[in-house]
């Protein structure tokens, strides 16, 4: 079944002059406007993406969808199959916002036969599906979660490290990865400044399963050390189109079963997680206590133990900290 056919709640759209044929261009929207969004008016513009042509955006008229939800899938494919690159990007959203089954259902147009396996939590799951040998070229990978393995308050764990390291060196591997977190801002700026798109999730019908979500490009601005999110184009015919918004095909039920099951699980680790930390917390250390967990942990661990981590985790005061550092430091250099 080709990805149009999938798509069972859109009718089929051939040809870009249709719609000027049926009067769809409308009005250009005004700024401030209390008004729905209406189409943008065809103005040429020769330097649209470096090209001369007819530049414009549509309505949420649902014949039209096809072709521009078409254009944007095989604009990410030429990407991998043509540009020998990868393309890595970022759903967000509020709980309940229909993210995680928006970025499936797109993961789909790209993966028809995608499963579970494909679909991971930590950076553990992810380096292990990398390495598993088991990816092909233009395969997805969805990250669920990122927040929690590579948080904007940790850059400097080793893990975090790990991840912008891999991110930046597997581009010929031409994969697709979809990463999935609330906001954007609660992932490392270094990783973020990574991602060629973000996906805005902005509902999801539950009577009809499919979701809706806004696209946006990523451009980093290295002379500002900004980052710009632009609304991305597609060339349809020789019309470059302004992508509003993209309407997400349901997922099979097969499949948001299992990514129910596998995310409860994921779940009740993290509490699990959470409750030793807490517990760990209230726990009164006294120095001898704090010499014998020490000797526990292998030369590596121990590196990561400065003065301020043995402060925060131990909770001692300034002075023990600062000799058990110097105690560990001399353990290393031994």
């Amino acid at each position: 079944m080709s990805e149009t056919a999938t798509r069972e709640f859109l009718d089929p759209f051939k040809s870009i002059t249709d719609i000027i044929a049926n009067n769809t261009i409308t009005k250009r929207r005004v700024k401030n406007s209390n008004k729905p969004p209406l189409i943008d008016a065809l103005k040429t513009d020769p330097f649209i993406n470096g090209s001369s042509g007819i530049f414009q955006t549509y309505n949420k008229d649902p014949f039209n969808e096809t072709a521009v939800y078409d254009a944007h899938i095989n604009s990410i494919k030429a990407r991998i199959y043509e540009k020998n690159q990868n393309y890595l990007a970022i759903f967000t959203g509020a709980t309940g916002s229909g993210k995680s089954y928006s970025c499936m259902g797109l993961a789909l147009s790209f993966m028809p036969n995608l499963s579970i396996e494909h679909i991971v939590f930590s950076a553990k799951e992810f380096f292990a599906l990398l390495n598993s040998g088991k990816l092909k070229k233009g395969d997805v990978i969805i990250w669920e979660e990122l927040g929690t393995t590579a948080p904007s308050t940790d850059w400097y764990t080793k893990q975090n490290r790990a991840v912008k390291e891999i991110l930046e060196t597997f581009r010929t591997d031409n994969l697709i990865v979809f990463f999935n977190v609330p906001f954007i801002k609660f992932i490392d700026s270094k990783i973020r400044m990574l991602f060629h798109g973000h996906y805005k999730a902005k509902g999801y019908s539950v009577k009809q399963k499919i979701g809706y979500v806004k696209p946006y490009g990523v451009d980093y601005n290295d002379y500002q050390d900004k980052l710009y999110f632009p609304i991305p184009k597609v060339n349809i015919e020789g019309f470059y189109v302004k992508l509003d918004y993209l309407t997400i095909q349901k997922i099979p039920a097969k499949l948001a079963n299992a990514y129910e099951k596998k995310r409860a699980e994921y779940l009740a680790t993290i509490k699990a997680k959470h409750e030793k930390a807490i517990n760990e917390d209230t726990k009164k250390w006294t120095t001898k206590g704090i010499i014998e967990d020490l000797k526990n942990k292998s030369p590596a661990e121990l590196q990561e133990y400065t003065k301020s981590k043995i402060l925060i985790t131990y909770g001692v005061g300034i002075n023990t900290a600062q000799n058990l550092s110097k105690m560990i430091r001399e353990e290393l250099c031994m």
